[in-house]
């Protein structure tokens, strides 16, 4: 699933080489605090070989439950090209919820994501990456998107490009990237918004 001393080792090659000892402890570090005992209970719970997809096996094994506007659902072509686009108020199991609703009826949806994400081989069927930490996204990452697209998939962004933080006026999003605009207009594919509701802890939010 997700091996933080491999991770390590992809993006920082020379620290791993020239420091090892502390490259370990430093990959032990990172997978202690983003849970990767939590990934390999997953695993061992959810195996590929039990036939779920990778969203609806996740859903499950967090016991995450969400509404869906079947009126909404409607406005999403059951072909052809288009992008949805929603806020991000929960981080990653609003994308794997939405994705997993999406799925039901676009079966070629694939969601953006930052390409760290990617190192969960059972995602990358469904997902196209972007660098967003640094906002250097790769021309062959921009060139898969625009595949993806010119081929009549579905597209899932959160334009933020982030999740929603708790500000004065309650739990928004930074300002939207405004490539998914420019993306429709080149590929004449409609734009779905989708308002997702709800809202995590004051802690996941950085207070």
């Amino acid at each position: 699933m997700l091996d933080f001393q491999h991770i390590l080792k992809h993006y920082q090659p020379a620290f791993t080489s020239k420091w090892p000892i502390s490259a370990r402890l430093l990959g032990s570090l990172l997978g202690f605090v983003f849970g990767q005992k939590i990934f390999e209970q997953f695993e061992r719970t959810h195996p590929e070989s039990e036939g779920l997809t990778f969203p609806t096996a996740v859903l499950r094994f967090f016991n995450f439950r969400f509404e869906i506007n079947q009126a909404g659902l409607s406005h999403i072509p059951e072909q052809g090209q288009v992008i949805i686009v929603a806020n991000h108020p929960l981080g990653s199991l609003d994308g794997v919820g939405l994705l997993d609703a999406i799925l039901s009826i676009r079966p070629d949806a694939k969601i953006v994501v930052n390409e760290l994400l990617m190192h969960i081989e059972r995602l990358q069927p469904f997902a196209l990456p972007v660098d967003n930490m640094s906002n250097q996204t790769s021309q062959q990452q921009l060139r898969a998107i625009q595949s993806h697209l010119a081929s009549d998939g579905a597209l899932i962004i959160f334009p933020a490009g982030e999740v929603s933080r708790l500000s004065l006026w309650g739990i928004r999003d930074g300002q939207w990237n405004s490539s998914f605009v420019r993306l429709a207009l080149r590929y004449r594919a409609p734009i779905v918004p989708v308002l997702v509701r709800g809202r995590n802890s004051r802690f996941f939010y950085g207070f």
